[in-house]
């Protein structure tokens, strides 16, 4: 799936993501993650935040945890 105009995340949950099956609550990092909150579930159901509309510098952080570059996603809450 394409985020942020430019960023490639996959379409689903891989199975080998450290987070998978970790708790899912208001302050999870999956709550952050834009394969949960950009996808269309279908049945009328929007997501959560246009792909489009997903912050970039999340989206960055996303593809290089995807990747196998970092641990953890550094995800900022503002913009410097």
């Amino acid at each position: 799936m394409k985020v942020a105009g430019e960023y490639e995340v996959p379409d689903t949950c891989p199975t080998d993501c450290r987070f998978f099956g970790k708790s899912f609550d208001q302050g999870g990092i999956c709550t952050r993650c834009p394969i949960f909150i950009c996808k269309d579930f279908g049945d009328g159901l929007s997501p959560v935040v246009n792909p489009d509309d997903y912050r970039p510098d999340w989206a960055r952080e996303w593809v290089r945890f995807f990747a196998g570059e970092v641990e953890y996603p550094e995800l900022m809450l503002q913009v410097e």
